[in-house]
């Protein structure tokens, strides 16, 4: 098996993307790839994927701070991008 991450085998990491796609969990893939990638130093990559997450789209309930923690992360991620181009 090859190996993505430190513990996660890639068939183990598509299994697991394959039963939250089916639950309907996609936001919960797009955080989970997002931590990858930034794992991995794709910062743009990282921040394109937390973009991907209507906030407001009421399937998950997150208060404004929440809100504003994600916004913020991202705005991080891409600004780690841009110092990395620099």
């Amino acid at each position: 098996m090859e190996e993505t991450g430190s513990n996660i085998t890639t068939n183990q990491l598509k299994e697991y993307v394959w039963k939250t796609l089916k639950s309907g969990k996609v936001v919960v893939i797009r955080e989970k790839l997002a931590e990858l990638y930034e794992s991995e130093q794709q910062w743009l990559r990282a921040a394109q994927m937390l973009s991907g997450i209507d906030l407001d789209s009421g399937i998950r309930m997150l208060d404004d701070t929440n809100k504003l923690s994600k916004c913020v992360q991202i705005a991080r991620l891409y600004l780690e991008r841009m110092m990395m181009m620099q």
